[in-house]
Protein backbone atom coordinates (compact mmCIF):
# COMPACT_ATOMS: atom_id res chain seq x y z
CA UNK A 1 0.00 0.00 0.00
CA UNK A 2 2.78 2.47 1.22
CA UNK A 3 5.21 1.88 -1.87
CA UNK A 4 1.57 2.50 -4.23
CA UNK A 5 1.01 5.71 -2.16
CA UNK A 6 2.74 9.07 -4.45
CA UNK A 7 3.00 12.42 -2.34
CA UNK A 8 4.04 15.87 -3.43
CA UNK A 9 7.94 15.76 -3.42
CA UNK A 10 8.39 12.30 -4.64
CA UNK A 11 10.80 11.55 -7.33
CA UNK A 12 8.71 9.35 -9.53
CA UNK A 13 9.09 7.29 -12.99
CA UNK A 14 6.51 8.13 -15.62
CA UNK A 15 6.22 6.05 -18.71
CA UNK A 16 4.81 8.16 -21.90
CA UNK A 17 5.90 5.35 -24.63
CA UNK A 18 5.93 1.70 -24.08
CA UNK A 19 9.27 1.14 -25.74
CA UNK A 20 11.23 3.91 -24.49
CA UNK A 21 13.02 4.30 -20.94
CA UNK A 22 10.93 5.89 -18.34
CA UNK A 23 10.86 9.59 -17.71
CA UNK A 24 11.81 10.56 -14.19
CA UNK A 25 9.99 13.27 -12.78
CA UNK A 26 9.39 15.21 -9.26
CA UNK A 27 5.95 15.67 -7.95
CA UNK A 28 5.29 19.22 -7.59
CA UNK A 29 1.57 19.27 -7.22
CA UNK A 30 -1.14 16.58 -7.39
CA UNK A 31 -4.58 18.37 -8.89
CA UNK A 32 -8.40 16.82 -9.48
CA UNK A 33 -9.47 17.14 -12.61
CA UNK A 34 -13.07 17.97 -13.54
CA UNK A 35 -13.63 14.84 -14.71
CA UNK A 36 -12.22 13.18 -11.18
CA UNK A 37 -8.60 12.05 -12.95
CA UNK A 38 -5.96 13.19 -11.29
CA UNK A 39 -3.10 15.01 -12.37
CA UNK A 40 0.13 15.68 -11.58
CA UNK A 41 2.31 18.97 -12.36
CA UNK A 42 6.08 17.81 -12.30
CA UNK A 43 9.33 19.10 -12.64
CA UNK A 44 11.43 17.46 -15.67
CA UNK A 45 14.81 15.54 -15.28
CA UNK A 46 16.73 14.81 -18.48
CA UNK A 47 18.92 11.86 -19.50
CA UNK A 48 22.30 12.00 -20.82
CA UNK A 49 20.56 11.05 -23.99
CA UNK A 50 18.24 13.56 -24.16
CA UNK A 51 20.88 16.43 -24.11
CA UNK A 52 22.88 17.17 -27.42
CA UNK A 53 26.25 15.53 -28.18
CA UNK A 54 28.59 18.93 -27.41
CA UNK A 55 26.68 19.33 -23.87
CA UNK A 56 27.09 15.53 -23.04
CA UNK A 57 31.02 16.11 -23.95
CA UNK A 58 31.09 19.65 -21.75
CA UNK A 59 29.43 17.89 -18.91
CA UNK A 60 32.10 14.95 -18.90
CA UNK A 61 34.69 17.75 -18.85
CA UNK A 62 33.16 19.22 -16.03
CA UNK A 63 33.12 15.72 -14.50
CA UNK A 64 36.78 15.27 -14.75
CA UNK A 65 37.49 18.98 -13.72
CA UNK A 66 35.46 18.49 -10.42
CA UNK A 67 37.35 14.97 -9.66
CA UNK A 68 41.04 16.53 -10.59
CA UNK A 69 43.16 18.67 -8.19
CA UNK A 70 45.84 20.07 -10.97
CA UNK A 71 46.45 23.60 -11.44
CA UNK A 72 44.50 23.39 -15.05
CA UNK A 73 41.66 21.71 -13.08
CA UNK A 74 41.26 24.05 -10.40
CA UNK A 75 41.65 26.90 -13.53
CA UNK A 76 38.30 25.25 -15.11
CA UNK A 77 36.23 25.27 -11.83
CA UNK A 78 36.49 29.17 -12.07
CA UNK A 79 35.36 29.62 -15.46
CA UNK A 80 33.68 26.37 -16.24
CA UNK A 81 29.67 26.63 -16.71
CA UNK A 82 29.27 29.15 -14.14
CA UNK A 83 27.24 30.99 -16.85
CA UNK A 84 25.06 29.19 -19.53
CA UNK A 85 26.66 27.20 -22.02
CA UNK A 86 24.81 26.52 -25.60
CA UNK A 87 26.04 23.85 -28.14
CA UNK A 88 28.49 26.24 -30.44
CA UNK A 89 29.63 27.30 -26.88
CA UNK A 90 30.52 23.65 -26.34
CA UNK A 91 31.89 22.32 -29.52
CA UNK A 92 34.33 25.38 -29.03
CA UNK A 93 34.63 24.87 -25.00
CA UNK A 94 35.75 21.17 -25.30
CA UNK A 95 38.48 21.89 -27.73
CA UNK A 96 40.12 24.45 -25.51
CA UNK A 97 43.71 23.87 -25.30
CA UNK A 98 43.39 24.00 -21.31
CA UNK A 99 40.67 21.25 -21.32
CA UNK A 100 43.21 19.10 -24.02
CA UNK A 101 45.68 19.64 -21.72
CA UNK A 102 44.01 18.44 -18.58
CA UNK A 103 42.64 15.06 -20.76
CA UNK A 104 45.97 14.63 -21.85
CA UNK A 105 46.97 14.68 -18.07
CA UNK A 106 44.21 12.68 -16.55
CA UNK A 107 45.46 10.02 -19.08
CA UNK A 108 48.50 9.44 -18.32
CA UNK A 109 47.08 9.36 -14.39
CA UNK A 110 45.55 5.90 -13.08
CA UNK A 111 42.22 6.76 -12.89
CA UNK A 112 40.88 7.46 -9.08
CA UNK A 113 37.12 6.60 -8.76
CA UNK A 114 37.69 2.70 -8.43
CA UNK A 115 35.13 1.69 -11.34
CA UNK A 116 35.69 -0.92 -13.74
CA UNK A 117 34.59 0.13 -17.29
CA UNK A 118 31.14 -1.85 -16.68
CA UNK A 119 30.41 0.10 -13.83
CA UNK A 120 31.65 3.39 -15.46
CA UNK A 121 29.32 3.11 -18.20
CA UNK A 122 26.27 1.73 -15.70
CA UNK A 123 26.90 5.18 -13.77
CA UNK A 124 26.34 7.15 -16.82
CA UNK A 125 22.84 5.62 -16.57
CA UNK A 126 22.62 7.33 -12.53
CA UNK A 127 23.53 10.54 -13.97
CA UNK A 128 20.30 13.15 -14.91
CA UNK A 129 20.06 16.81 -15.18
CA UNK A 130 17.82 18.88 -13.83
CA UNK A 131 15.97 21.78 -15.43
CA UNK A 132 13.35 24.67 -14.12
CA UNK A 133 11.10 22.83 -17.04
CA UNK A 134 7.49 21.97 -15.41
CA UNK A 135 5.01 19.74 -17.19
CA UNK A 136 1.75 18.00 -16.30
CA UNK A 137 0.95 14.43 -16.80
CA UNK A 138 -1.68 12.12 -15.76
CA UNK A 139 -0.82 10.27 -12.45
CA UNK A 140 -1.75 6.84 -13.98
CA UNK A 141 1.47 7.37 -16.07
CA UNK A 142 3.17 6.61 -12.80
CA UNK A 143 5.42 3.97 -12.47
CA UNK A 144 7.01 3.52 -9.48
CA UNK A 145 9.41 5.92 -6.82
CA UNK A 146 13.47 6.85 -7.40
CA UNK A 147 15.36 9.21 -5.62
CA UNK A 148 17.15 11.89 -7.22
CA UNK A 149 19.82 14.12 -4.89
CA UNK A 150 22.85 16.27 -5.93
CA UNK A 151 26.09 14.41 -6.43
CA UNK A 152 27.78 14.25 -3.00
CA UNK A 153 31.47 14.32 -3.28
CA UNK A 154 32.37 12.63 -0.32
CA UNK A 155 30.74 9.12 -1.70
CA UNK A 156 31.67 7.13 -4.48
CA UNK A 157 29.69 6.57 -7.47
CA UNK A 158 29.71 3.02 -6.73
CA UNK A 159 27.40 4.23 -3.76
CA UNK A 160 25.12 4.90 -6.22
CA UNK A 161 25.37 1.51 -8.40
CA UNK A 162 24.59 -0.41 -5.22
CA UNK A 163 20.92 1.09 -4.48
CA UNK A 164 17.95 1.28 -7.15
CA UNK A 165 16.21 3.46 -8.49
CA UNK A 166 19.29 5.63 -7.16
CA UNK A 167 20.16 8.55 -8.97
CA UNK A 168 22.21 12.18 -9.10
CA UNK A 169 22.81 15.25 -10.28
CA UNK A 170 25.06 18.35 -10.69
CA UNK A 171 24.21 20.10 -13.90
CA UNK A 172 21.38 22.27 -14.35
CA UNK A 173 19.95 21.62 -18.39
CA UNK A 174 17.87 23.91 -20.05
CA UNK A 175 15.55 22.35 -22.52
CA UNK A 176 13.93 25.64 -24.47
CA UNK A 177 17.98 27.05 -24.56
CA UNK A 178 19.53 24.15 -24.85
CA UNK A 179 22.15 25.06 -22.21
CA UNK A 180 24.08 23.57 -19.25
CA UNK A 181 24.70 25.19 -15.98
CA UNK A 182 26.51 24.05 -12.75
CA UNK A 183 24.16 23.84 -10.13
CA UNK A 184 24.17 26.89 -7.46
CA UNK A 185 23.60 24.09 -4.42
CA UNK A 186 26.62 22.52 -5.40
CA UNK A 187 28.30 20.68 -1.77
CA UNK A 188 31.42 22.33 -1.43
CA UNK A 189 33.40 19.95 0.16
CA UNK A 190 37.17 18.61 0.08
CA UNK A 191 40.54 20.06 1.23
CA UNK A 192 40.28 22.85 -1.35
CA UNK A 193 37.21 24.28 0.80
CA UNK A 194 38.86 24.73 3.93
CA UNK A 195 40.05 27.55 6.01
CA UNK A 196 43.03 27.66 7.45
CA UNK A 197 42.85 27.74 11.53
CA UNK A 198 45.16 29.70 13.44
CA UNK A 199 46.37 28.23 16.66
CA UNK A 200 44.83 28.61 19.78
CA UNK A 201 47.02 31.03 21.60
CA UNK A 202 48.53 29.48 24.95
CA UNK A 203 47.68 30.61 28.21
CA UNK A 204 48.79 34.03 28.73
CA UNK A 205 50.03 34.67 25.22
CA UNK A 206 48.95 38.03 24.44
CA UNK A 207 47.46 38.36 21.12
CA UNK A 208 49.61 40.53 18.45
CA UNK A 209 47.06 41.13 16.22
CA UNK A 210 45.14 44.90 15.87
CA UNK A 211 41.57 44.78 16.29
CA UNK A 212 40.85 47.95 13.23
CA UNK A 213 42.42 45.50 10.73
CA UNK A 214 40.11 42.43 11.38
CA UNK A 215 36.89 44.68 12.38
CA UNK A 216 35.11 48.10 12.35
CA UNK A 217 33.70 49.50 15.12
CA UNK A 218 29.84 51.26 14.70
CA UNK A 219 28.49 51.90 18.31
CA UNK A 220 29.95 51.30 21.31
CA UNK A 221 28.01 51.66 24.84
CA UNK A 222 30.88 53.58 26.05
CA UNK A 223 29.46 57.09 24.81
CA UNK A 224 27.95 59.35 27.79
CA UNK A 225 24.79 59.62 26.30
CA UNK A 226 21.13 58.43 28.55
CA UNK A 227 18.91 56.71 27.01
CA UNK A 228 16.49 59.54 26.88
CA UNK A 229 19.07 61.95 24.79
CA UNK A 230 19.36 59.11 22.73
CA UNK A 231 15.69 58.24 22.07
CA UNK A 232 15.14 62.07 22.00
CA UNK A 233 17.62 62.04 18.54
CA UNK A 234 15.75 59.51 17.14
CA UNK A 235 12.60 60.78 16.96
CA UNK A 236 14.55 64.32 15.89
CA UNK A 237 16.08 61.84 12.78
CA UNK A 238 12.16 60.81 12.03
CA UNK A 239 10.89 63.84 11.34
CA UNK A 240 14.15 65.36 9.89
CA UNK A 241 13.07 62.30 7.15
CA UNK A 242 9.39 63.02 7.24
CA UNK A 243 10.43 66.78 5.77
CA UNK A 244 12.68 65.51 3.47
CA UNK A 245 10.14 63.71 2.14
CA UNK A 246 8.03 66.41 1.27
CA UNK A 247 10.50 68.33 0.03
CA UNK A 248 10.96 65.06 -1.97
CA UNK A 249 8.39 65.20 -5.57
CA UNK A 250 9.31 61.47 -6.16
CA UNK A 251 8.70 60.40 -2.56
CA UNK A 252 5.51 62.78 -2.50
CA UNK A 253 3.95 60.74 -5.60
CA UNK A 254 4.91 57.66 -3.93
CA UNK A 255 3.76 59.14 -0.45
CA UNK A 256 0.57 61.26 -1.33
CA UNK A 257 -0.38 61.15 2.57
CA UNK A 258 1.98 62.68 5.46
CA UNK A 259 0.92 59.51 7.54
CA UNK A 260 2.93 57.40 4.74
CA UNK A 261 5.02 59.83 4.71
CA UNK A 262 5.68 59.75 8.64
CA UNK A 263 5.56 55.75 8.48
CA UNK A 264 8.34 55.61 5.56
CA UNK A 265 10.39 57.54 7.38
CA UNK A 266 10.15 55.49 10.96
CA UNK A 267 11.31 52.35 8.88
CA UNK A 268 14.90 50.62 10.13
CA UNK A 269 17.23 52.54 7.55
CA UNK A 270 16.14 55.56 9.19
CA UNK A 271 17.33 55.06 12.57
CA UNK A 272 20.16 53.08 11.24
CA UNK A 273 21.38 56.04 9.48
CA UNK A 274 20.82 58.39 12.55
CA UNK A 275 23.25 55.94 14.83
CA UNK A 276 25.54 55.80 12.24
CA UNK A 277 25.74 59.99 12.63
CA UNK A 278 25.81 59.35 16.04
CA UNK A 279 28.78 57.91 16.35
CA UNK A 280 30.58 59.32 13.37
CA UNK A 281 29.88 62.45 15.20
CA UNK A 282 31.86 61.47 18.53
CA UNK A 283 28.31 60.91 20.37
CA UNK A 284 28.00 64.53 20.57
CA UNK A 285 24.21 65.30 19.83
CA UNK A 286 24.74 69.06 18.25
CA UNK A 287 27.10 67.60 16.08
CA UNK A 288 25.17 64.90 14.83
CA UNK A 289 21.93 67.08 14.39
CA UNK A 290 24.03 69.48 11.90
CA UNK A 291 24.66 66.29 10.06
CA UNK A 292 21.65 65.80 9.99
CA UNK A 293 20.31 68.94 7.81
CA UNK A 294 23.73 70.13 6.23
CA UNK A 295 23.45 72.84 4.08
CA UNK A 296 22.29 70.90 1.35
CA UNK A 297 19.02 70.34 2.87
CA UNK A 298 17.95 67.29 5.03
CA UNK A 299 19.80 63.85 4.61
CA UNK A 300 16.58 61.71 2.68
CA UNK A 301 17.32 57.62 3.46
CA UNK A 302 15.44 55.23 1.33
CA UNK A 303 15.52 51.41 1.74
CA UNK A 304 14.50 48.69 -1.03
CA UNK A 305 11.05 48.86 0.13
CA UNK A 306 10.56 52.48 -1.01
CA UNK A 307 12.71 52.76 -3.68
CA UNK A 308 11.06 50.15 -5.60
CA UNK A 309 8.19 50.88 -8.00
CA UNK A 310 5.04 49.12 -8.05
CA UNK A 311 5.51 46.73 -11.22
CA UNK A 312 8.78 45.90 -10.16
CA UNK A 313 7.31 44.35 -6.77
CA UNK A 314 4.91 42.44 -9.40
CA UNK A 315 7.53 41.50 -11.43
CA UNK A 316 9.69 40.68 -8.29
CA UNK A 317 6.42 38.44 -6.89
CA UNK A 318 6.00 36.66 -10.31
CA UNK A 319 9.25 35.87 -10.31
CA UNK A 320 9.70 34.56 -6.59
CA UNK A 321 6.82 32.20 -7.96
CA UNK A 322 8.30 30.98 -10.67
CA UNK A 323 12.07 30.33 -9.32
CA UNK A 324 11.54 30.56 -5.70
CA UNK A 325 14.30 32.04 -3.57
CA UNK A 326 16.80 31.65 -6.58
CA UNK A 327 17.84 35.06 -6.91
CA UNK A 328 20.15 34.57 -9.69
CA UNK A 329 17.76 33.42 -11.95
CA UNK A 330 15.35 35.84 -11.01
CA UNK A 331 17.64 38.84 -11.77
CA UNK A 332 19.08 37.14 -14.61
CA UNK A 333 15.11 36.72 -16.58
CA UNK A 334 12.79 38.75 -14.26
CA UNK A 335 14.86 42.63 -13.11
CA UNK A 336 18.21 41.97 -14.64
CA UNK A 337 18.53 46.17 -13.70
CA UNK A 338 19.04 45.32 -9.97
CA UNK A 339 21.97 43.83 -8.28
CA UNK A 340 21.93 40.58 -6.18
CA UNK A 341 22.09 42.69 -2.60
CA UNK A 342 19.02 44.87 -4.03
CA UNK A 343 17.06 41.06 -4.83
CA UNK A 344 17.89 39.87 -0.98
CA UNK A 345 17.28 43.61 1.13
CA UNK A 346 13.94 43.44 -0.93
CA UNK A 347 13.15 40.11 0.03
CA UNK A 348 13.38 40.46 3.81
CA UNK A 349 11.59 43.69 3.90
CA UNK A 350 8.78 42.09 1.49
CA UNK A 351 8.00 39.33 4.17
CA UNK A 352 7.32 41.76 6.43
CA UNK A 353 4.38 43.60 4.38
CA UNK A 354 0.60 42.62 4.81
CA UNK A 355 0.73 41.65 1.03
CA UNK A 356 3.08 38.60 1.88
CA UNK A 357 0.92 37.88 4.31
CA UNK A 358 -1.76 37.84 2.45
CA UNK A 359 -0.58 35.75 -0.50
CA UNK A 360 0.88 33.16 2.39
CA UNK A 361 -2.67 33.02 3.66
CA UNK A 362 -3.89 32.75 0.00
CA UNK A 363 -1.76 29.94 -0.74
CA UNK A 364 -2.45 27.73 2.14
CA UNK A 365 -5.57 27.58 1.40
CA UNK A 366 -5.62 26.81 -2.11
CA UNK A 367 -2.98 24.29 -0.56
CA UNK A 368 -5.91 22.48 1.65
CA UNK A 369 -7.55 22.24 -1.32
CA UNK A 370 -4.75 20.39 -3.36
CA UNK A 371 -4.32 16.88 -2.99
CA UNK A 372 -1.40 15.63 -0.51
CA UNK A 373 -1.21 12.17 -2.19
CA UNK A 374 -2.70 9.82 -4.20
CA UNK A 375 -2.64 5.86 -4.72
CA UNK A 376 -1.74 4.28 -8.30
CA UNK A 377 -2.37 0.65 -8.40
CA UNK A 378 0.43 -1.65 -10.09
CA UNK A 379 0.49 -1.30 -14.13
CA UNK A 380 -0.28 -4.82 -15.66
CA UNK A 381 -1.03 -4.44 -19.06
CA UNK A 382 1.49 -6.32 -21.26
CA UNK A 383 4.11 -3.82 -23.21
CA UNK A 384 3.77 -4.49 -26.66
CA UNK A 385 7.27 -4.72 -27.22
CA UNK A 386 6.58 -8.15 -25.43
CA UNK A 387 7.80 -11.28 -28.25
CA UNK A 388 5.24 -14.24 -28.31
CA UNK A 389 6.24 -17.87 -27.62
CA UNK A 390 5.86 -20.50 -29.90
CA UNK A 391 2.67 -21.81 -28.15
CA UNK A 392 1.18 -17.74 -28.68
CA UNK A 393 1.69 -16.97 -25.14
CA UNK A 394 3.42 -14.33 -23.96
CA UNK A 395 4.93 -15.25 -20.71
CA UNK A 396 8.16 -16.97 -22.50
CA UNK A 397 8.79 -19.62 -19.32
CA UNK A 398 12.08 -21.41 -20.15
CA UNK A 399 12.19 -19.81 -23.56
CA UNK A 400 15.13 -20.77 -25.51
CA UNK A 401 15.76 -18.01 -27.88
CA UNK A 402 18.74 -19.65 -30.18
CA UNK A 403 17.03 -23.06 -30.82
CA UNK A 404 14.08 -24.59 -29.48
CA UNK A 405 14.01 -27.43 -26.94
CA UNK A 406 12.32 -29.74 -29.65
CA UNK A 407 14.98 -28.69 -32.75
CA UNK A 408 12.65 -26.20 -34.36
CA UNK A 409 13.79 -22.95 -34.20
CA UNK A 410 11.96 -19.77 -32.05
CA UNK A 411 10.06 -16.97 -32.74
CA UNK A 412 13.17 -15.02 -32.94
CA UNK A 413 16.24 -16.63 -33.16
CA UNK A 414 18.67 -14.20 -31.05
CA UNK A 415 20.74 -13.69 -27.42
CA UNK A 416 20.20 -11.13 -25.59
CA UNK A 417 21.77 -7.87 -26.63
CA UNK A 418 23.03 -6.31 -23.21
CA UNK A 419 23.85 -9.60 -20.63
CA UNK A 420 24.17 -12.65 -23.46
CA UNK A 421 21.83 -15.01 -21.99
CA UNK A 422 20.06 -17.26 -23.88
CA UNK A 423 17.52 -18.30 -21.90
CA UNK A 424 14.40 -16.13 -20.11
CA UNK A 425 10.86 -16.10 -19.05
CA UNK A 426 10.30 -12.96 -21.08
CA UNK A 427 11.76 -11.20 -23.92
CA UNK A 428 11.26 -7.98 -25.41
CA UNK A 429 11.88 -6.36 -29.05
CA UNK A 430 14.98 -3.14 -28.66
CA UNK A 431 16.07 -1.10 -31.09
CA UNK A 432 15.38 -0.47 -34.68
CA UNK A 433 13.02 -3.27 -36.26
CA UNK A 434 15.62 -4.72 -38.85
CA UNK A 435 18.47 -5.18 -36.57
CA UNK A 436 16.16 -7.78 -34.53
CA UNK A 437 18.18 -7.13 -31.00
CA UNK A 438 16.31 -8.46 -28.40
CA UNK A 439 16.54 -7.86 -24.68
CA UNK A 440 15.87 -10.68 -21.65
CA UNK A 441 13.70 -9.50 -18.56
CA UNK A 442 15.74 -8.40 -16.37
CA UNK A 443 17.49 -6.11 -19.11
CA UNK A 444 14.36 -5.01 -20.67
CA UNK A 445 13.58 -3.07 -16.69
CA UNK A 446 16.62 -1.95 -16.55
CA UNK A 447 16.88 -0.43 -20.09
CA UNK A 448 13.19 1.38 -18.55
CA UNK A 449 14.68 2.32 -15.65
CA UNK A 450 18.18 3.26 -16.54
CA UNK A 451 17.86 4.27 -20.19
CA UNK A 452 20.75 2.18 -20.85
CA UNK A 453 22.27 -1.14 -21.39
CA UNK A 454 23.96 -2.90 -18.49
CA UNK A 455 26.96 -3.72 -20.88
CA UNK A 456 28.35 -1.68 -23.50
CA UNK A 457 27.29 -2.10 -26.69
CA UNK A 458 29.32 -0.20 -28.50
CA UNK A 459 32.53 -1.84 -26.76
CA UNK A 460 31.47 -5.83 -27.92
CA UNK A 461 30.87 -4.58 -30.74
CA UNK A 462 34.70 -3.61 -31.08
CA UNK A 463 35.68 -7.08 -29.88
CA UNK A 464 33.72 -8.86 -32.46
CA UNK A 465 34.81 -6.51 -35.31
CA UNK A 466 38.49 -7.14 -34.13
CA UNK A 467 38.05 -11.37 -33.80
CA UNK A 468 36.24 -10.77 -37.55
CA UNK A 469 37.60 -8.23 -39.63
CA UNK A 470 41.41 -9.16 -40.39
CA UNK A 471 43.76 -6.93 -39.20
CA UNK A 472 44.26 -5.18 -42.97
CA UNK A 473 40.82 -4.20 -43.16
CA UNK A 474 40.47 -2.69 -39.50
CA UNK A 475 39.62 1.06 -38.91
CA UNK A 476 39.72 2.75 -35.72
CA UNK A 477 36.84 4.70 -36.02
CA UNK A 478 34.02 3.81 -33.58
CA UNK A 479 31.64 4.80 -35.69
CA UNK A 480 33.13 2.73 -38.66
CA UNK A 481 32.51 -0.09 -36.46
CA UNK A 482 29.17 0.27 -35.93
CA UNK A 483 28.43 0.68 -38.84
CA UNK A 484 29.63 -2.70 -40.25
CA UNK A 485 28.24 -4.45 -36.95
CA UNK A 486 24.63 -2.97 -37.97
CA UNK A 487 24.65 -4.19 -41.30
CA UNK A 488 22.03 -7.12 -41.03
CA UNK A 489 21.49 -7.73 -44.75
CA UNK A 490 24.79 -8.67 -45.28
CA UNK A 491 25.31 -11.05 -42.24
CA UNK A 492 24.94 -14.42 -41.99
CA UNK A 493 21.55 -15.30 -40.13
CA UNK A 494 23.27 -18.02 -37.80
CA UNK A 495 23.41 -17.01 -34.05
CA UNK A 496 25.74 -18.92 -31.90
CA UNK A 497 26.20 -16.49 -28.95
CA UNK A 498 28.22 -13.96 -30.63
CA UNK A 499 27.61 -11.31 -33.30
CA UNK A 500 26.95 -12.17 -36.50
CA UNK A 501 29.48 -12.89 -39.30
CA UNK A 502 30.26 -11.00 -42.42
CA UNK A 503 29.93 -12.47 -45.28
CA UNK A 504 32.24 -11.69 -48.55
CA UNK A 505 30.44 -8.98 -49.58
CA UNK A 506 30.11 -7.20 -46.41
CA UNK A 507 34.43 -7.38 -45.73
CA UNK A 508 34.51 -6.32 -48.97
CA UNK A 509 32.17 -3.08 -48.33
CA UNK A 510 33.99 -2.28 -44.93
CA UNK A 511 35.88 0.58 -45.11
CA UNK A 512 39.35 0.90 -45.26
Amino acid sequence: MAANMYRVGDCVYFETSSTSPYQIRRIEELNKTSSGNVEAKVMCFYRRRDLPNPLIQLADKHQMAQSEDSPVAMKLKKICLKTPIGEEQAAQAVLDPAIVAMEEESCELPVADGLVPKQRHQAKHRELFLSRHVETLPATHIRGKCTVTLLNETESLLSYLNKDDAFFYCLVFDPSQKTLLADKGEIRVGSRYQTEVTNLLKEGEEDTRKSEELETLVWTPEHGLTDRQIDQFLVVSRSVGTFARALDCSSSVKQPSLHMSAAAASRDITLFHAMDTLHKSGYSIESALSSLVPASGPVLCRDEMEEWSASEANLFEEALDKYGKDFADIRQDFLPWKTLKNLVEYYYMWKTTDRYVQQKRVKAVEAESKLKQVYIPNYNKPNPALLPTNNGNSNGKGTVLNGGTNGTPAMAPTLCASCQVTNSNQWYSWGPQHLQYRLCGPCWQYWKKYGGLKACLARRRRKWYAARVPRARRTCCPRRIAHIAALSSSCVPTWRGTWPRLTAAARARAPS
